[in-house]
């Protein structure tokens, strides 16, 4: 397992519950990761999970479903809207729901991969011209 991003609030107590149960072989950290070094990451990844309690855009998530990586996202902030059922949600405050949703997708084959065609499917919704031409359209309404 690769916990990716940068140390935040009990990542100290993360790294103790590996190290105490004897799982320092089996998770690693690679602390923060941008631009063109998460695509390896996801593409070699069976799964992802953003069990965040808070997401601004959820850039991550389309960056996963345009990889073909099946996610696992918190069901706060704007990810559902990002997702619009792309991903498995889950509550983030809820460890044995997140817990659950891991050994399933572990588990599944089939579940990752409709997931994965659900999120390249998703991911083909964000395209740059579009963004583009919808700015420049509310621009023009403004000014008109």
């Amino acid at each position: 397992m690769l916990i990716a991003g940068k140390p935040g609030w009990l990542a100290g107590d993360i790294k103790h519950m590996v190290k105490d149960l004897q799982l320092v072989r089996d998770v690693k950290f690679s602390g923060y990761v941008i631009g063109d070094e998460l695509v390896p990451i996801f593409k070699n990844a069976e799964f992802f999970v953003l069990p965040s309690l808070y997401e601004g855009f959820g850039t991550t998530i389309l960056e996963a479903f345009a990889t073909g990586t099946p996610a696992i996202v918190t069901n706060a902030g704007s990810a559902p809207e990002i997702a619009n059922g792309a991903a498995k949600l889950v509550n983030p405050i809820d460890t044995k729901e997140i817990a659950q949703a891991m050994i399933e997708f572990a588990n599944d084959e089939d579940m990752r991969d409709d997931f994965r065609q659900k999120g390249l499917r998703r991911a083909h919704d964000f395209d740059w011209q579009k963004t583009a031409k919808e700015t420049l359209d509310i621009y023009k309404k403004m000014v008109a």
